[in-house]
């Protein structure tokens, strides 16, 4: 959207190379400084939860893959699939015990912060909304302080009726 907007606030002009789209650019930017809206890094907290949960996520992509894995079992015979079956099980079981211990580590690192979870209490009393749920919503979120009001995150989140 913005490259467009960009093109269209030029108007009509001929030629095209890189030294007057950087030109276009930079004055677009100069006369629409009065937009810009400066964002802030969310706090140390906020980025150790969403870098365990994006862990978690991969750890249960990981989990599915083997799943498709078991599911060759039928169409295999019994001793070709055996070669593999020791294996996955010890992967699976690597994979879930890695799973504890990050759930365990952000249960622990929301615990310990009163601010997240007074959040994840507040929202987890919502109907439909479990730990994860609420979790995902805070690390999206930046504990709650990425958006101005309820309007926006409904927007953001998709859920607002346009």
């Amino acid at each position: 959207m913005a490259a467009l907007e960009i093109k269209r606030s030029k108007g009509i002009c001929r030629g095209k190379s890189d030294k007057t789209g950087s030109k276009d650019i930079a004055f677009y930017a100069l006369s629409h400084l009065h937009k810009l809206r400066l964002s802030k890094v969310s706090g140390t907290l906020v980025q150790q939860l969403k870098l365990l949960f994006a862990e978690r996520e991969k750890i249960i992509r990981a989990l599915g893959s083997f799943e498709k894995n078991r599911k060759t079992k039928i169409f295999c015979q019994k001793e070709v699939f055996k070669t593999v079956e020791n294996i996955n099980k010890t992967g699976v079981n690597q994979l879930k015990t890695a799973l504890k211990k990050t759930e365990g580590k952000i249960m622990e690192m929301i615990a310990g912060n009163e601010k997240i979870a007074k959040q994840m209490q507040l929202v987890t009393s919502i109907k439909g909304i479990g730990k994860f749920t609420a979790m995902y919503l805070t690390v999206c979120t930046h504990g709650f302080e990425k958006f101005e009001n309820w309007r926006k995150l409904a927007s953001y989140a998709g859920v607002a009726p346009f």
